[in-house]
Order: C-alpha cells, then structure tokens, then sequence
C-alpha cells in the first residue's frame, strides 16, 4: 500500500467510523469506487484488500452502535446466510486449493452486505445514499472519460492497471478505473443506471437522477464493453415494461414463449444467444455461450460439490495461464463448480426471494393506496437492477470489488421491504 492509497483509505474509513449512518454508507460506496485491490497485505496467507478494512470498520460500527439486530433478520437475510454458509462449507469439505480464497470470498459478502443493511434502514436512507452517490460518481465517470480518451488511469497511482495495447477495442480504449476489468467498471455503471431513472421520473429528486444517469452512461461509454452496453439494454427495456406493470403474468408467459421459439428457430442452442447478441454490442460472446455449453457437457463432474477450477482447463483451446483453468465468465457457473448444484439453487432462491420481496412491499399499497408514486418507482428501479445484474452474470463473475455493488443494492432491497417495526432503533 502506497502514501496516496493510506491517504485515501484513512477519509473512507473516518467516514464509515464517524457520524451519521447516511454519512458512512457514501464512504463505503467510496470506497468501492475510489479503492483498488491492488492496495493491499498479506496476513496468514488472506490477502487484506482496502476495501475488506473498510468493510470490517463498517460491520465493527453497526455492530457496536447496535444500527442492526441479527434478531430481526429478513428473508433475504436469512437466504444469504445459508447460500454463504453451504458455498463455502462445500468447498472445504471438498477440499483442494482455493480454499482461503472461498473463506474470503464468504466473509466478504456476509461483512459488506450486513455493513449496508445496518446503515440503509428505511426508504429515506435508500433516496440520500443515491442521491449523494450521484455527486460522488461524477468525478469517477470524468476520470474514466480522460482515461478513455488520453489512455492513462490516473488510479494507477495506487495500483491500478493502465491502458495497453491488449485494452483497444475498435480504435478506443476500454477505460478500466478502479476495478480489474473494464466490463466490471462497466457494470458500476449499468447497473446503478436503473435507480436514477427512477429519480428522473419524480420532481422533486429528478436534476440527481439526471446527474446520475449521465454519469452512469459516461462510465459505461468509457468502458468501452459489449456487457455493459447490452446491461444499459436491459435497464431501459425494463423501464419500458413499466407500463404493463398491472399485466405481469403476461409479460412473463410472452416472454417465455418468445425464448422457446427463439431456441426452436436458432441453428446452434439456446444458450448461444450471448454470441448473436456479442455480434452487434461487441465482446466475446462467443466464449460465454460455449462456456455454458461445457458446463452442461461436463456437470457430471461439478453437481454433486463443484470441481477443481484448474480441472476446466480443457474446455478450451485457451486457459488462463496465471490459473491454469478457463475463464469462467459467469456467475452462476462460477457458483456450481465452487460448490454444485446445490450452491446455484440457493443462489437463485435468492434471487426469487429478493423479487418477492419487492412484490409484497408494492401490492401492500397500490397506486390508489398509501405508497407514493416515486417509492413505486424506487421499487420497480430495484426489481429491473436484480434483472440487470441476472442477465450481466451470464457474460461475468464479480471477481473484484464489483461484488460490493451487488451486496449494497441487495441490502437496499431489504430496506425497502422491511416495516417500520422490524427496524433496530
């Protein structure tokens, strides 16, 4: 860890250690954004990152100010423990290499997700957070422009890798920030796109939610990344259903019977739509697509309690050499091979439990009822960011600091739904 990453770490932690809850959710968010894992020491062979500190600072002040009660755990609560607890007990029980990886891997969602539940508390805390990271990511999204155009990270300064010949896509180069890669600088963006739209939408709030939305567009314009592009897709097409809120059931059944005849008209399976698909946003859909169709060729090897990852170094003619193993470039894959089936599941149970949970909250008050229409907004925003993050995880992994994205947007999920009378004081 350089002077200029100390520096930076020392305001992110004194905001996350001191004053309001408001204040301290904005330095976590900070420091996802303005910290590299790069920045980094080693202790009993756990690789410390920046922001696994500022993680722990934040779960240490929730805990001691009693800002959360493992008492008045939600659903979604409850479904994360247990998908945390069976990934990573598997994967010991399993056993090979990785294994303090995983157990990282395991405190880090259970630090970051717990440290934003017990800062973000009601829907007030949800529309200051974003609100203020809307100022807070204007600077980022002005830095990924520069790097974009002049090729040169200033976040290398504290670890970052700078632009080479191999991050040229067309004539441009794919802006990387803070993060590892650019398609996960990208998917900061895209997937932060949903909720400032929803800001657009209502007056009162609406010059953040145009601040936001700029500022998430110039990161993924900067990035450079057929996922993100076709993430920015989503996000809006999302919106547009919107309009058929009150006809769902429908939309679900169109759109299930649209893949099917989809897949029935494709020469190659289905699962090589990401290829079609990488043809006109750019990106490598084509290894995404043969990746799951080698996940399936070979799960008699994973379902049961996942695989060595080094063991899918032949479902390619490529590998990572750093690894020895292919790339695996998605989420769910990335689950089944650390622990099976099972782990996929549960992830998923997850995922529905994080959509029931938005449905109950928004059919308490209907439109002619108690909710006001900018918290119906606020909610479908969190419903079409779960959608977006579900259909990024088919093209990636959140192999950095990008996880702390997802766990925060999870956490304000919960914080939606929660009633009044479940919340710690």
């Amino acid at each position: 860890m350089n002077l200029l990453g100390f520096l930076i770490l020392t305001v992110v932690l004194y905001l996350v250690l001191s004053g309001s809850r408001s204040r301290a959710a904005i330095g976590m968010v900070a420091g996802i954004l303005y910290l590299t894992q790069n920045q980094q020491f080693n202790v009993a062979g756990f690789n410390i990152f920046t922001f696994r500190i500022v993680e722990l600072a934040g779960f240490l002040r929730v805990v001691t100010r009693r800002e959360f009660a493992f008492s008045y755990l939600t659903r979604i609560d409850k479904a994360l423990i247990i998908f945390i607890i069976y990934t990573v007990v598997v994967f010991i029980v399993r056993g090979g290499d990785g294994i303090a990886y995983r157990i990282g891997w395991g405190t880090d969602a259970f630090l970051c997700y717990f440290s934003f539940r017990g800062l973000i508390q009601n829907r007030d805390d949800i529309y200051q957070l974003l609100k203020s990271t809307a100022l807070l990511i204007i600077p980022f999204a002005i830095l990924s422009l520069i790097e974009s155009i002049y090729k040169f990270n200033i976040f290398s300064l504290i670890g970052a890798r700078s632009g080479g010949s191999d991050m040229i896509r067309g004539d441009r180069l794919r802006a990387i920030g803070s993060f590892r890669h650019p398609s996960l600088m990208g998917t900061f963006g895209a997937c932060m796109l949903p909720t400032y739209i929803a800001f657009i939408r209502n007056q009162s709030i609406r010059n953040s939610g145009i601040l936001g939305t700029i500022a998430c567009l110039m990161i993924v314009y900067a990035s450079n990344s057929g996922g993100p592009l076709s993430c920015v897709g989503v996000a809006f097409v999302g919106w547009i259903f919107w309009i058929l809120r009150s006809q769902l059931r429908a939309v679900k059944i169109i759109a299930f019977l649209l893949l099917v005849i989809v897949g029935s008209l494709m020469k190659a399976p289905i699962w090589y739509i990401p290829a079609k698909i990488s043809s006109i946003s750019g990106g490598d859909g084509w290894h995404r697509s043969h990746l799951m169709e080698q996940a399936f060729k070979h799960i008699e090897s994973w379902w049961l309690a996942g695989m060595p990852t080094v063991e899918t170094q032949t479902w390619f003619a490529y590998y990572i050499h750093a690894t020895g193993s292919a790339d695996i470039t998605n989420q769910y894959i990335s689950y089944g091979i650390a622990a099976g089936l099972g782990s996929m599941i549960l992830f998923f149970l997850l995922l529905i439990k994080s959509f029931n949970s938005l449905g109950t909250a928004l059919n308490k008050f209907p439109e002619s009822d108690n909710m006001p229409i900018h918290d119906q907004h606020l909610g479908w925003a969190l419903g079409v960011t779960i959608v977006v993050h579900m259909f990024n995880w088919i093209g990636i992994s959140y192999f950095d600091q990008t996880y702390g994205v997802w766990y925060m947007q999870l956490a304000l999920i919960s914080a939606f739904q929660l009633p009044a009378t479940a919340r710690p004081n």
